[in-house]
């Protein structure tokens, strides 16, 4: 798999991450609360895709895996992407409503959404493991820095970016790995 792709596919496991961060961002802004949401969301995708990518290994070697590697990894990012791109299109962008944004977000809520915007990632992490064609370290690298970067954007410019951004990166996100999803189909 070549870095584009796995830069594209950091983008779109991101956007959970990016519109829960603007969402907290309209809360509470400072550069402490950025880089905390950041590291905790960075941290957890980086985890996951390497959690997953080990348990797909423990398949690959399955002939029914390897013979429909392509179709997984499809039907994978198709129904993370859908999911996604229903969640965006259902979110009015009401995140300053939301009971979660109001209260006080503690380290416990904190490591909480950390796993929660991070669950996909264990997916994808999955299909790398049985694809076997990406450097794991790289991949997840690539995948924890682009989510930390876009999460301590989304909470640092949230009172900016949240009314606008938010309701529409989760659908973004979808569309990328749905792309992402064909591409891998057709080749």
């Amino acid at each position: 798999m070549d870095i584009i792709t796995i830069m594209l596919i950091a983008l779109g496991l991101s956007m959970d991450a990016f519109a829960v961060a603007t969402c907290q961002g309209l809360r509470k802004s400072n550069i402490t609360f950025a880089l905390s949401v950041a590291l905790c969301f960075g941290f957890f995708q980086l985890a996951m895709v390497s959690v997953g990518y080990f348990t797909g290994e423990l398949f690959a070697n399955l002939e029914f895996v390897t013979t429909f590697s392509n179709w997984i990894a499809f039907g994978l990012l198709s129904i993370i992407g859908g999911r996604m791109v229903y969640s965006g299109i259902r979110n009015k962008g009401d995140c300053a409503e939301n009971d979660n944004v109001k209260r006080s977000l503690g380290f416990w809520g904190l490591i909480i959404l950390g796993i929660a915007t991070s669950i996909d990632a264990l997916a994808v992490g999955v299909h790398f493991g049985i694809d076997k064609s990406v450097d794991i370290w790289i991949a997840a690298g690539i995948v924890g820095l682009t989510t930390f970067l876009i999460s301590f954007a989304g909470v640092y410019f949230g009172k900016l970016l949240g009314k606008y951004l938010a309701k529409y990166a989760e659908l973004a996100g979808g569309i990328i790995l749905i792309g992402i999803g064909i591409k891998i189909l057709l080749s």
